[in-house]
Parts: C-alpha cells; sequence; structure tokens
C-alpha cells in the first residue's frame, strides 16, 4: 500500500471519527436539554398541585422563587447552589399536602393542635422530596424553612448559622410574601407594615444579613426594583414598560394584575 493511499485512508478515519463523536455530542445535548425540561415540568406540575391544595397561596411559591436569584447572589452562593435554593422554593410548601384543608383554609386564629399539625408540613415535604435523588439537597432547604434564627422556630429548633443560608433566605420571602397576601384569617399588609415586622424580628426570627438585603441598605437594587403590586424585589427578566420606562414584576403573576389596572398601582412604582 502506498504511502499516499495510507495518508487518505487515515484522514477519512480521522474524518468519521470526528463526525461520530459530533454525532453523538449532539445527542448527549438533546437528551440533556429533554431532562431538563422534564425535570422543570415536574417542578411546575408539583408546584400547580401546592396552589390547587391551598388557593389563597396562588402565586406565593413563584414570587418566593423569582427573587431567590438576587439573594443567593449576594450572599455568596455558588451557581449549584442558587439553584438547589430556587428548587426549594418553589416547592417549600409540598409538605402542606397532608394538612387537611379545614386547617389551611381556617378563617380564624389556629388552636395548638391545629397548629401543631401545621408545623409539621416542613418535615413531610423534605421526607417526600427527599426520596427524590436530584431534590436531595433541596430537601433540606424545605425541612428547615420555618426556622428562626434565635432558635425558636421548627421543626429543630437549629439556632443563626446552623440553618442552611437558602432556608434562611426562605423563610423572609415566605413571610413577607405571606403577609401581604391575603389569607383565609385575614387581609393583605401593605407592604410597608409587612417590612416594618421583618426589621422588628430581624435577630429573632429572621437573618439580619437577609433583611437588610432584602430591604435593599447595601446595593440598592431591590429598592430600584420593586414590584408596585406586592413590594417584592423584581427580576430583570419580568417586567413591563409604561409611558417610555420599565416597571419590573417578581412574577407573571403580579404583571398580570398590574396590566388589568395600572393606574390602581401607580404610587408604588418604582421606574427605570
Amino acid at each position: 500500500m502506498s504511502h499516499e493511499l495510507l495518508m487518505r485512508l487515515l484522514n477519512a478515519s480521522l474524518f468519521l471519527s470526528v463526525v461520530a463523536l459530533g454525532a453523538a455530542a449532539v445527542y448527549l445535548y438533546r437528551r440533556q436539554r429533554e431532562r431538563e425540561e422534564e425535570y422543570m415540568s415536574l417542578l411546575l406540575a408539583l408546584s400547580s398541585l401546592i396552589e390547587l391544595k391551598d388557593p389563597y397561596t396562588e402565586g406565593h411559591c413563584a414570587r418566593v422563587r423569582n427573587a431567590i436569584g438576587y439573594f443567593g447572589a449576594e450572599l455568596g452562593l455558588s451557581k449549584r447552589e442558587i439553584n438547589d435554593v430556587i428548587v426549594a422554593a418553589t416547592l417549600h410548601d409540598i409538605g402542606k399536602m397532608g394538612v387537611p384543608d379545614e386547617i389551611l383554609q381556617k378563617p380564624g386564629r389556629l388552636d395548638d393542635e391545629e397548629f401543631a399539625v401545621v408545623k409539621r408540613h416542613p418535615g413531610w415535604g423534605a421526607d417526600s422530596l427527599g426520596s427524590i435523588r436530584r431534590f436531595a439537597k433541596a430537601a433540606t432547604l424545605v425541612r428547615h424553612h420555618h426556622e428562626a434564627y434565635d432558635g425558636g422556630g421548627y421543626p429543630d429548633g437549629l439556632v443563626g448559622a446552623a440553618i442552611p443560608a437558602g432556608s434562611r433566605v426562605i423563610a423572609v420571602l415566605d413571610a413577607y410574601d405571606a403577609m401581604t397576601s391575603d389569607r383565609a384569617y385575614r387581609k393583605a399588609l401593605p407592604p410597608e407594615r409587612a417590612r416594618e415586622i421583618l426589621i422588628q424580628n430581624s435577630g429573632r426570627q429572621f437573618d439580619p444579613d437577609v433583611v437588610r438585603i432584602f430591604l435593599g441598605y447595601e446595593a440598592g437594587e431591590a429598592e430600584r426594583m420593586l414590584d408596585p403590586v406586592c413590594g417584592m424585589p423584581g427580576v430583570k427578566r419580568m417586567f413591563a414598560t409604561t409611558d417610555g420606562r420599565t416597571v419590573f414584576f417578581c412574577s407573571e403573576a403580579c404583571r398580570g394584575k398590574w396590566r388589568q389596572n395600572p393606574e390602581k398601582y401607580r404610587d408604588k412604582m418604582t421606574l427605570k
């Protein structure tokens, strides 16, 4: 076999190898994308089930989730850690599936026995998510999202830095959104009053650093991008324009409410 023919065969072999590797890479990429889409579909489906269980929480998980990226970056969390917190924020109330409707939707104050049942929902949620390998880290965050900074929370009475950072973030966002939303037993509080309550409980129920970031004391970004509907920090990808200026929202639910009646929220808009 001549040297020239040998080189041609070698080049052809290399070319076919490159083509095969390229095809394999494309296949793996597509499979990864399919897995990610299936994963997100599962998250959304579970989130929808949570809202079906308790209509008063419609949009709640989405609003809490959408602010996570901002807080995670401010706290120095890695991209992977932020993703885990996003999953936990999306599903943090999944344990409420085990709470009877008559307790969840009770129009009055819960008695001690009823509240004891509600206090079990973080553990129930963590147990459910922990059985799915991909949700294992998020499950830990879900378990501890009702811990208090001073140790007075539940289910394990963790104190300060012993509470996972993601859980401390979810605790603040969860409480604020709950306070500024209508519930079966009360009407929503004004955002200004909810912020006062966060400040009053900073260092007791809530991590002071997370509260400070929420209020925008350090970077100022949260204050410049507050959602006019609920007062939560807006996200840059969720916006609308009015009079040639941009209004930011925390979720599609809030943006939809604003579009129905922009004038209702005009005095609360922080425009760019």
